[in-house]
């Protein structure tokens, strides 16, 4: 199914597409069922201040032919809405024809009513033979007699409305919505689509003016163009013209008709005088012949044509510095012209450069005060409508002793097949057709030709060899001008060789485990091209370094200040040279940072099976597998009593009349000791 949708509401219509695709199903419940073609007919509305109006047409003469024997099917349906629910009402569905032929000839005298008759009515060729050359004739015959109808019915409401493609609703309320459909009025057809439109009058809009016209003057003739783009709804315009900006008249009897696509309308309008004022104007009418407002007024004035063109007699040098440029022209022709150009180039065929663009009619020579050694004059005569150029040059020439200024040092770059790229700005003198490149392995010695011809690009690729110690190649330039004066020699520009020797690594010296530090010192590499030293640690010499930090070629220390007690340290160091390439790693050294002492907490109690010992191993940062517990009599010294594998233990060997001490100590499961607690007194 083919759905024609042309919503013509712009303003009060946001609850239509909020309830779009209830809108679009109860379009398609209301139509009747249709086969999946192409579209044989469009249809269009037009909501006016109390009406809506209709215009349909076929789009292909087979289904032009077949309506005018059955007419279409026109229906018309009244959008209704509660709450969140959309239905369609039919408000009537009409059998809409073609008139029978006397129904047209009251309007006889209408020129477009009578071609449209013509076209449908009209008698035709009678072709009693069939082959391809007639078949093609009948076909072009049908296809002007549709085609000339079809634009008839575009012209003029009343030959749309009388071909049986016009319908005029004026039975309409301002509250309401209106859906519209047209088909043929057969089911036994080919073309069983349905054109369908949406409308209502609150979307009445005015017709805009179209934008004035813009007129480019020729010899006793207006060239008239405008655009169309900001009016698409025009299908027709007329253009005005007035000769006191007054009184206008149409410059064709006919309208201009738009053409499906084009951006742009012109015409061309002939100009009974030249140096007159002219006055013109535009307005468009649509589908439903109704006008639109003028545009604005443009004005224009005639120009004469220029019949001769002025001749270059002579350019002459003055002081090696200017030159003259002379020349002769019609004096009859200076009141056709409103003046002299002077082009410029640096060959006869060359570019031309305008020098000056305002030379009055009456000026018979010109000075260019800045001229090139070598210069082709030019001359034209021009007005506003057009321009003539002499195609003969004059030439003069300055004598140039003075060479060029040094241009600023190059820059390159070279590659790994030691392919260098040297390009440099190009010269600020105008004289300047080329460069020299020169190069050397040092600044300070002969530079020789690194081009055996003279450059005109500003860019040159050189091939070195990269099996050298020097780490730099030198270029120099010379700027050379249309007189083969050199300049000096610019200054030197170095350029890094491809690096293909990778750094020599640097060498840590020392590792000093300081307060919550470590600062690792090292010896810097012996290569001359390091361009940055990276740093890189790890607690694990099988797992992967980690880069600790990118430092200066200069650097030779560095201090480590996210470390850990009880933790080994690996430090290693990498160089980089310009070329982007790394040394081999460097020597490795450890680092062993202390473990901080654990805290054991010794807790003794009196019970009735004696002193009962007990710690607390929860807190510690390793795993406890046994405890060592150390006990003295008295005065006596203290000394390994009993291991425990726990955190508790009763000492039942106790008597009267003395004093013990207690303290433990933890082995753990690294093979460390902790060391001994505070002591715990019990005397009895």
């Amino acid at each position: 199914m083919i759905l024609y949708l042309l919503f013509s509401q712009r303003k009060n219509t946001n609850y239509l597409f909020m309830k779009l695709p209830s809108l679009i199903l109860l379009i398609m419940i209301c139509m009747p069922a249709m086969a999946q073609r192409q579209q044989n007919i469009m249809l269009i509305a037009k909501p006016g201040r109390d009406r809506i109006e209709l215009r349909w047409a076929p789009v292909a003469y087979p289904v032009w032919d077949e309506a005018k024997q059955c007419g279409y099917t026109f229906e018309k349906y009244m959008v209704k809405e509660q709450g969140d629910s959309v239905w369609a009402e039919k408000q009537f569905s009409k059998n809409i024809k073609m008139a029978e032929m006397g129904e047209w000839e009251p309007y006889a005298d209408n020129q477009y009513t009578a071609v449209a008759a013509e076209c449908i009515f009209g008698e035709r060729e009678t072709y009693t033979d069939f082959n391809p050359i007639t078949a093609y004739k009948k076909h072009n015959d049908n296809e002007q007699r549709f085609g000339f109808a079809l634009y008839c019915a575009d012209m003029d409401t009343t030959t749309a409305r009388l071909a049986g493609l016009y319908y005029n609703d004026s039975d309409v309320d301002k509250s309401c919505t209106y859906i519209y459909s047209v088909r043929l009025a057969t089911a036994d057809t080919l073309y069983t689509d349905t054109a369908v439109v949406m409308s209502s009058i609150r979307a009445y809009r005015p017709l805009y003016p179209p934008p004035a016209p813009t007129i480019v003057v020729r010899n006793r003739a207006a060239h008239i163009s405008w655009d169309t783009q900001a009016t698409p709804y025009y299908i027709a315009y007329y253009i005005e013209k007035s000769e006191d900006g007054k009184h206008f008249e149409k410059i064709s009897e006919q309208p201009i008709s738009a053409t499906y696509g084009s951006f742009e309308m012109r015409i061309i309008d002939t100009l009974e005088t030249n140096g007159k004022a002219y006055y013109y104007r535009a307005y468009g009418f649509d589908s439903f012949g109704e006008s639109g407002p003028m545009s604005d007024v443009s004005k224009c004035i005639g120009k004469p044509e220029i019949t001769s063109v002025p001749e270059l007699t002579y350019a002459e040098t003055v002081n090696n510095n200017s030159v003259v440029v002379n020349w002769t022209y019609n004096a009859n022709q200076e009141s056709a012209i409103e003046g002299y150009k002077i082009y410029r180039s640096e060959s006869s065929g060359g570019t031309k450069q305008l020098l000056s663009g305002n030379i009055s009619p009456q000026s018979r020579s010109f000075t260019d005060t800045k001229p090139l050694n070598d210069n082709y004059y030019f001359i034209s005569a021009y007005n506003s409508s057009s321009e003539v150029i002499n195609p003969f040059p004059s030439y003069a020439m300055l004598v140039d002793s003075i060479p060029p200024a040094a241009p600023a040092p190059p820059e390159g770059f070279c590659d790994s097949l030691g392919r260098v790229t040297v390009y440099w700005h190009r010269s600020t003198d105008p004289d300047v057709i080329g460069y020299r490149l020169f190069r050397a392995n040092l600044p300070d010695v002969e530079f020789v030709m690194a081009c055996p011809y003279m450059i005109k690009d500003t860019t040159y690729t050189d091939t070195i060899t990269l099996n050298t110690s020097t780490e730099y190649i030198y270029y120099r330039l010379k700027a050379v001008d249309g007189r083969d004066n050199q300049s000096q020699m610019s200054p030197p520009a170095a350029v890094a060789r491809y690096d293909t020797i990778p750094p020599s690594p640097p060498r840590i010296s020392n590792v000093e485990i300081a307060r919550k530090k470590n600062i690792v010192s090292w010896h810097k590499s012996v290569s001359g091209d390091v361009k940055s030293v990276v740093l890189f640690r790890t607690t694990n010499l099988n797992s992967k370094f980690d880069t600790l930090a990118i430092l200066q070629p200069r650097d030779t220390e560095y201090s480590d200040n996210n470390i850990e007690e009880g933790e080994t340290y690996y430090y290693a160091l990498k160089a980089m040279d310009n070329g982007g390439l790394w040394s081999d790693i460097s020597n490795i050294v450890a680092a062993d940072i202390p473990a901080k002492p654990e805290k054991i907490v010794l807790t003794t109690t009196v019970t009735t099976n004696g002193v009962k010992l007990k710690w607390n191993t929860d807190q510690l940062r390793k795993k406890v597998v046994s405890t060592v517990v150390f006990r003295a009599v008295d005065t006596n010294d203290i000394s390994t009593y009993a291991i425990v594998h726990g955190n508790e233990y009763t000492d039942t060997n106790v008597s009267a009349g003395n004093t013990y001490r207690y303290c433990i100590r933890h082995q753990f499961d690294d093979g460390t000791e902790s060391s001994l607690s505070d002591e715990g007194k019990i005397s009895f």
